[in-house]
């Protein structure tokens, strides 16, 4: 598991702070390490004096990502932040694209051309097995 792993989760855990806001601290700052390495009252500028202003510059516990720590340790696992070189092209191209992806397997597969099927995150058992059938 890689040393970067834990500030990427910290920024993707951290409540009362909405996506955009994530996306204008990384866009000032350019990485999850160095958002929280700022000084608190540059995030109040970009943020306002708000929750979310607060919850970045509070004490944080890993206990709001274990399972993830955990996840990762298994082995053949890994998150992938939009700012590294694997996150595919593509999908950080879409509006809102996902700040970190967890890949299970060889992430420089995602490199490679991709066929994705997009489907419901709580599928009835039928769309689950037509989903397997044309996988």
């Amino acid at each position: 598991m890689s040393h970067e792993a834990v500030p990427w989760l910290r920024l993707w855990h951290l409540r009362d702070v909405s996506y955009k806001q994530k996306r204008v601290l990384l866009d000032e700052f350019g990485a999850a390490e160095a958002v929280f390495d700022a000084p608190n009252t540059h995030i109040a500028e970009l943020l306002g004096k708000t929750k979310a202003a607060n919850a970045v510059a509070a004490p944080f516990s890993q206990d709001a990502f274990t399972a993830d720590l955990e996840w990762l340790k298994r082995g053949n696992c890994a998150l992938i932040p939009i700012t590294d070189n694997t996150y595919p092209t593509l999908l950080r191209e879409i509006a809102d694209p996902p700040l970190v992806l967890y890949a299970h397997g060889n992430p420089e597969l995602l490199l490679q051309t991709q066929l994705a099927i997009v489907g419901s995150r709580n599928p009835t058992p039928l769309g689950r097995e037509t989903a397997f059938d044309f996988a």
